[in-house]
């Protein structure tokens, strides 16, 4: 859990190691209510990603998007979060870079940009890169599409 070369050879695609992976769940669909084109509520869609170590999941982020539904159009984003759940290796220095939202085709999309980098503490790492993730929901509640990706 403490090798940052396996880390980054997940992260860059060289990973050869079949106990070391990266997973993605989509945490939060709303489906709670019937869809109703006459009325206005509110959804909101998540969307995690996680980095495992022999199955466990040793780094694991977040994303999520709340928004305003009127009939079967998104009329506004009310909330957006990005957040690093957990990092457990003790070698990786991680944060939230960034968040947004936005509306477009209907579909609400929040992204969030994470830093990582190795060292002992925040402060005092070298920065790797950029991991974003990325979720859309439409105006039903339901997640649309998820994406992840890292820059260097």
């Amino acid at each position: 859990m403490g090798d940052s070369n396996a880390m980054q050879s997940v992260l860059d695609g060289t990973n050869t190691n079949p106990d070391i992976s990266l997973t993605q769940t989509i945490i939060g669909d709303d489906t709670t209510g019937m869809y109703n084109p006459l009325s206005t509520t509110t959804h909101s869609v998540s969307y995690a990603y996680s980095m495992t170590l022999f199955g466990i999941s040793v780094t694991k982020y977040e994303v999520s998007v709340r928004y305003k539904v009127s009939g079967s159009k998104i009329t506004s984003i009310l909330d957006k979060d990005g957040y690093v759940v957990h990092n457990y290796n003790p070698e990786v220095q991680t944060s939230l870079g960034s968040v947004s939202a936005w509306i477009s085709n209907n579909d609400a999309f929040a992204e969030a940009r994470f830093t990582y980098g190795i060292g002992p503490f925040q402060g005092l790492s070298v920065q790797l890169g950029n991991c974003f993730l990325e979720v859309e929901g439409n105006y039903k509640g339901h997640v649309v599409d998820t994406a992840y990706w890292e820059e260097s």
